[in-house]
């Protein structure tokens, strides 16, 4: 069982080593300047759709106001100084066209401040861009510098894990080998009459398999761990 052991040591050692390089600060922060440029992306998108609606707003106003002009000219035109009917008819259409154009003046500084907005918003998001493109390669060349000096590490472990197999009975590794899939530490201490990972106790019969065979599985589902003499 010592073998199987020293086997398991060493197969620890390279997940401790696979899970630092994953789990690299270098890493997670690169990770995270990507997601803030895809943000950056869609809060673009959005600005964009709004600049295109504040135009057509702004197209639309200009319309109405340029109808507005040629209606009262038109009017004007054909009103006679002693039709007191058209006069009224004229003035009221003057009354109306005021009341438009500062309805129209009040849609123009809104459109206003929407291009002011849109324009704001833009040049932050492209300052964050910049900051974000900058950070990724700064955290990205960090973490080669951290990979290249953890991956020889795992290589090596790798390699003597490979001698370490050929020591192993090939059931046990096997057993193990099938455990593993669901976490380690595959082989664990008999405590006390108690599996050495999750506590449980070894009934009667599993002790006797136990103390004939060196080993045996625990009954926990959510355990399963094999459980050897140490």
């Amino acid at each position: 069982m010592q073998e199987i052991l020293k086997y398991q040591d060493i197969d620890f050692k390279i997940a401790k080593l696979e899970n630092e390089l994953k789990e690299l600060p270098e890493l997670k922060k690169a990770k995270e300047m990507q997601n803030l440029k895809a943000d950056c992306r869609n809060r673009l998108d959005v600005l964009e759709k709004n600049a295109q609606k504040a135009l057509e707003n702004f197209e639309k106003a200009r319309q109405y106001y340029d109808e507005l002009v040629v209606k009262i000219e038109t009017l004007s035109k054909s009103v006679d100084e002693y039709d007191l009917e058209k006069i009224k008819k004229l003035q009221q259409a003057k009354n109306n066209f005021y009341q438009m154009v500062e309805k129209l003046e009040n849609e123009l500084v809104k459109i206003v401040n929407q291009f002011s907005k849109v324009n704001n918003d833009y040049s932050a998001i492209v300052k964050n861009v910049k900051i974000a493109n900058g950070n990724i390669e700064v955290y990205k060349q960090k973490y080669e510098d951290a990979k290249a000096q953890i991956e020889p590490k795992i290589a090596e472990l790798k390699k003597e894990l490979a001698e370490q197999a050929k020591k192993v009975d090939k059931a046990i590794l096997e057993k193990y080998n099938l455990r593993k899939k669901h976490g380690l530490p595959v082989f664990v201490k008999n405590i006390n009459g108690t599996c050495g990972r999750c506590r449980m106790t070894i009934s009667a019969s599993k002790m006797q398999l136990f103390e004939k065979n060196g080993y045996v599985e625990c009954e926990n589902e959510n355990c399963g761990r094999i459980i050897i003499k140490m």
